[in-house]
């Protein structure tokens, strides 16, 4: 497929340290590329099975793959990361059209009213709710995290979770009986907030699953 020449690209924002400072890039186009690494270029996006977004596979500094929605991705770097309660809204409900003309800053209930609207209204917590992604050692590695001092959105944004799930488990409002200490090794890339990382580019300190 043949990509317009005016395709303009922008250095998306640093996942507030998650990632390594200009490591990816998006197009006006709704494409994702990477700038470094040991494959630098577009990357290729893909919808999961039942979701209506596109997604791409990102790398955190400690080597640990996340994903996280093209659209997101375009409207932060073009328009900045999202006040708090801002969601992406498609403007003509096509979910797959990251062009970054279709793409706006809304409030969840902007966005719930502009779907009614289109007659596209669909629950919005199936994509931002987490819950049923987690897994009691997941659980307990983002409460490791907690304990070094990252924030809800930053530990959100690592393990693909709306930050209110991960207030939810800061509070002990859910998953309260899983204990710090399983399956920590799995985080060793991982210093505390405004400490040193190890160099994400060293195979040594990737991350890797602990079984």
């Amino acid at each position: 497929m043949s990509v317009a020449t005016n395709e303009i690209w922008r250095v998306i924002p640093d996942f507030n340290g998650f990632v390594l400072s200009g490591a990816y890039s998006a197009s006006n186009l709704g494409r994702i590329r990477s700038n470094s690494g040991l494959r630098p270029g577009v990357l290729a996006d893909f919808q999961q099975k039942n979701k209506k977004y596109r997604r791409v596979n990102l790398y955190a500094v400690c080597g640990r793959m996340f994903q996280r929605g093209v659209h997101q991705l375009v409207a932060m770097a073009f328009y900045g990361p999202p006040s708090e309660g801002r969601v992406v809204n498609h403007k003509d409900a096509d979910p797959t059209n990251n062009h970054v003309g279709n793409l706006e800053y809304v409030t969840q209930a902007e966005n719930i009213q502009h779907a009614s609207k289109l007659g596209r209204l669909v629950s919005q917590f199936g994509e931002s709710n987490g819950a049923a992604k987690l897994t009691e050692s997941s659980v307990s590695e983002i409460k490791y995290l907690i304990s070094l001092g990252y924030s809800n959105q930053q530990i959100g944004d690592l393990f693909t979770v709306h930050a209110f799930t991960i207030q939810q488990i800061r509070s002990g409002r859910c998953w309260a009986f899983v204990p710090v200490g399983a399956g920590l090794n799995r985080l060793s890339g991982i210093k505390p907030r405004g400490g040193p990382t190890r160099n994400y580019r060293d195979r040594r300190y990737r991350y890797t699953a602990s079984n």
